[in-house]
């Protein structure tokens, strides 16, 4: 290696020198600066830099192919969306003293619709990330290695892009540039100026371009509705001769044509013939009858199919059926499409009707995609579940599809996560843009599917409608859908989402559309016993019809066990009932053990910016349930007027453990704590701005404990007696008191204010309400000061008993909780007396009002928050 040496700087300039950069023979990339520098009485050696790209392989799982070198990579055809694992190998010296590195990734023209993750193995294993994989931007630290060369490898898993127009044409796809760069980070005493670069790093990389060959699509067209007997007239007569052909011949228009039916197609595409099966255009299509249990393509029971009519074990293949051909069956038990093989598609497909499952996509289903298929029948009982997904399957989607008529819940779902353990969990699930429609009629039975509604989602349902063990979810997404008409016929008692076991991490139900929602006799989005970590359900409409009193039938129910980790959140949802039921719960939390009493630690759950109206008007119901899961942050909801409520606002909404009919109810001195809330005591209206005076509480009524400053309140406006409009978020740092200026423009005319508390993750119960008075005449300067709030530029006249602390200061919902202002931006200073009398909430004079007297010296002040 060459050496080339930069002169010794100060400990102030040293970070400013940037290291000699160059490409040597072989790859190798070189970043030297040698010199040192002093700080704080230590040496600090700069050093070298050095990285090289060393052998590169692939591989493909679901081909079974796999090569080293790029070459072979680029001779490789591969299929769309197909999956690629590259491997590159690369060595790593960093020298000096106190230095760390980063691995980054750099793939500017990689295909649209391509995706990557990443991590760093070494000789033992994957090493960074310590765990699941990074994205492509994503920078990743390596382990400490001073002073000695770093083999590492580099593991990208790729998926290739499943619409790109190269795919099918036996083309090249170009996937471009992949850059690696080795980036230096320093860290410690003395490295903190900035660094030359504009990202703060410097760094020194190399690449290596590459690309895949495509294959030519090769297809072939149904043109037949003879029954699927694998063994007999409809099976293929050659398969894997790239030819779809019963060896006999049918007549399709005008034209002689060899007979291909649905069976000999796919047939064909599993021993490698063929990669797409269509139906011909001058076909009329129609339906199948596919008999009974010796038509089976697989006999082996699956899920809770034994077996299945049609089933495809190659990977690569797609099944469009354009909506002309379909298939039937009086059969009660087996499936109609059985996902044996990667990167599978069926699409276009209405009409079809099995006993059992439509569609089971196993283990070995990765990355298969489901759209556009529409079930719809109502003529009998045996219609179970739409798609189920077994463990081990890995990048499932499913997608604009219709469907309806399927069984009571009791045996079914619509979309089903079955047998998913630890080792072989469901991973990066999407479920997206599907519609479905329960049914409104009065019968669910043997010849009827009018009056059934079925989960739109569940895990591993057995002979009832509760897990019979732990499914393992990870990386899920259900977001876009809509459901219509849930449990509104005679099918009325079961779950929307049957999460119960199951073991969540990072699942998502986000903006989806669920209307015409009704709960009898069970919770709706039940959680019971699952283990929740990295949980959102955020943006989605919730209209309900009518939800059930019973604590155990909620909107969401989250009975949690252990308890809950990460970052979970339910976020943004409109929640609403109909005012002309007594509804119960919307959201429903409880862990199955209690904390400590009074505890206020965080739960890891946030309920937050939603928009609640309807519920909590059965008794005993609230809105919100909290109780044995420590402190939940509850902030920036609003509650509409149909909400249930205290019937008196003299007091605080819940005063003691089990009041119910309320919008928040922190059940017992296990949730949040039962905190109590600061209160409005006085408020004065200049036309602009409200003066509102609130305290902290004296005692804690029933148990619990008591919101002691530093605080953060939620302001609400109110015509009654809820909180339908949300007013702002104001800190209180110190004190027991202080005055909230709260701007009245944008709000409607009179009603009342009312505040909700938060105290590190713990949220109170709403306070009493405060009627906002009549605007009244700016006060003349004639007014004493010791009246008006005092002002930033203004100190008490008498020294305060404690040192002088920043005002609590206003901050908006940009997030969970915003940053205070700094005690410069503050329009005034906290006195560390209370105040005598609300009289010194007035307003504040104007700035070229002079006061006629100065306040007397036992006149205390409040602190002042504007918004």
């Amino acid at each position: 290696m060459r050496n080339r040496t930069i002169a010794a700087l100060s400990a102030a300039a040293a970070l400013l020198a940037g290291p000699i950069l160059w490409l040597t023979d072989g790859g190798v990339a070189e970043a030297d600066w040698v010199g040192t520098a002093p700080i704080h009485g230590a040496t600090v050696t700069a050093g070298a830099l050095d990285l090289e790209l060393q052998e590169f392989s692939w591989q493909s799982a679901s081909a079974g192919a796999g090569g080293s070198g790029a070459s072979t990579l680029a001779a490789y055809e591969a299929s769309s969306g197909e999956v690629l694992t590259l491997r590159q190998d690369v060595s790593t010296v960093v020298s000096g003293d106190n230095l760390a590195v980063e691995l980054a990734l750099s793939w500017p023209d990689l295909p649209a619709g391509a995706s990557v993750t990443w991590h760093v193995e070494d000789a033992i294993g994957q090493t960074a990330p310590a765990r699941d994989e990074a994205a492509l931007a994503t920078r990743v630290r390596l382990p400490e290695t001073p002073d000695a060369a770093g083999q590492w490898t580099l593991v990208l898993t790729v998926a290739l892009p499943p619409d790109h127009p190269a795919f099918g044409t036996g083309d090249a796809l170009d996937l471009g540039t992949l850059t690696v760069q080795l980036a230096q980070t320093r860290s410690g005493e003395g490295f903190t100026q900035a660094a030359p670069r504009a990202d703060g790093l410097w760094s020194q990389s190399a690449a290596v371009r590459l690309q895949v060959d495509t294959a030519r699509r090769r297809a072939t067209l149904i043109n037949s509705l003879a029954t699927s007997d694998p063994t007999g007239a409809a099976k293929d007569a050659s398969p894997g001769d790239g030819v779809c052909s019963t060896g006999k011949t049918t007549v399709v228009g005008e034209t002689t044509k060899d007979e291909c039916t649905l069976l000999a197609a796919i047939q064909e595409a599993n021993a490698g013939g063929i990669d797409e099966v269509g139906v011909d255009p001058d076909f009329a299509g129609g339906t199948i009858a596919i008999g009974n249990v010796s038509n089976r393509m697989s006999t082996a029971t699956v899920a809770d199919s034994a077996g299945a009519y049609y089933q495809i074990t190659r990977a690569g293949v797609t099944v469009d059926l354009a909506n002309k051909v379909h298939f039937t069956t009086a059969d009660i038990y087996g499936a109609g499409f059985l996902i044996d093989a990667a990167n599978v598609t069926i699409r276009n497909m209405t009409g079809s009707n099995v006993g059992q499952d439509l569609i089971v996509i196993t283990g070995s289903g990765d990355r298969a995609l489901v759209e556009k298929v529409t079930f719809n029948t109502t003529s009998n009982y045996y219609n179970e579940n739409f798609a189920v997904v077994l463990g081990g399957a890995d990048g499932v989607t499913l997608r604009n599809n219709t469907i309806s008529g399927l069984v009571d819940a009791t045996y079914a779902s619509v979309f089903v996560a079955y047998s998913a353990s630890a080792s072989t969990p469901i991973t990066n699930l999407t479920i997206t843009g599907n519609t479905y429609t329960g049914g409104s009629g009065a019968a669910c039975g043997a010849t009827s599917t009018l009056g059934c509604s079925t989960p739109f989602f569940g895990v591993n349902p057995t002979s009832g409608s509760s897990s019979s063990s732990t499914t393992v979810l990870q990386h899920v997404l259900i977001s876009g859908n809509t459901v219509n008409g849930f449990n509104q016929g005679s099918s009325s008692g079961n779950r929307l989402m049957n999460l119960q076991n199951a073991t969540l991490d990072d699942v998502e139900i986000t903006n989806n559309e669920f209307r015409g929602l009704r709960s009898v006799s069970s919770a709706l989005i039940d959680m019971t016993s699952t283990t929740v970590t990295d949980l959102s359900i955020t943006d989605n409409v919730f209209e309900a019809t009518q939800i059930s009193s019973a604590y155990d039938y909620p909107l969401i129910k989250l009975r949690h066990q252990p308890p809950m980790t990460g970052e979970n959140v339910i976020s943004g949802n409109s929640f609403s009932a109909h005012s002309s039921n007594s509804n119960g719960y919307a959201v429903y939390v409880r862990g199955t053990s209690a904390p400590a009493a009074d505890s206020v630690a965080d739960s890891m759950l946030r309920i937050v910016d939603n928009r609640f109206d309807g519920f909590g008007t059965a008794s005993p119901t609230a809105t919100v349930f909290v109780e044995y899961a420590g402190g939940v942050k509850i902030a920036r909801n609003t509650f509409g007027a149909a909400s249930g409520h205290a019937t008196s606002m003299t007091n605080e909404e819940n005063t003691a453990a089990g009041q119910y009919q309320a919008l928040i109810d922190n059940y017992s001195r296990y949730g949040n704590a039962m905190m109590q809330t600061w209160y409005p005591t006085a408020a004065t209206n200049d036309g602009t701005t409200v003066q509102l005076t609130v305290t902290a509480p004296a005692t804690a009524t029933g148990g619990g404990v008591k919101a002691s400053s530093p605080v953060t309140l939620d302001v609400y406006w109110t015509a009654d007696a809820t909180a339908e409009v949300y007013v702002g978020s104001y800190d209180v740092p110190t004190g027991t008191s202080a005055v909230l200026s709260v701007p009245t423009s944008g709000l409607p005319a009179g009603g009342n204010l009312r505040v909700l508390t938060h105290m590190g993750a713990a949220t109170s119960q709403f306070s009493r309400t405060i009627a906002v008075p009549a605007p009244v005449a700016q006060r003349s300067a004639t007014r004493p000061v010791a009246e008006a709030a005092p002002t930033a530029e203004a100190a008490p006249t008498t020294a305060p008993a404690e040192p002088e602390a920043p005002s609590p200061t206003p901050h908006t919902p940009s997030g969970e909780s915003a940053e205070a202002t700094s005690p410069d931006e503050s329009d005034g200073q906290v006195s560390a007396e209370e105040p005598a009398t609300p009289s010194s909430s007035a307003p504040p004079t104007s700035e070229d009002e002079s006061p006629a007297s100065e306040p007397a010296a036992d006149s205390p002040q409040l602190p002042v928050v504007d918004i």
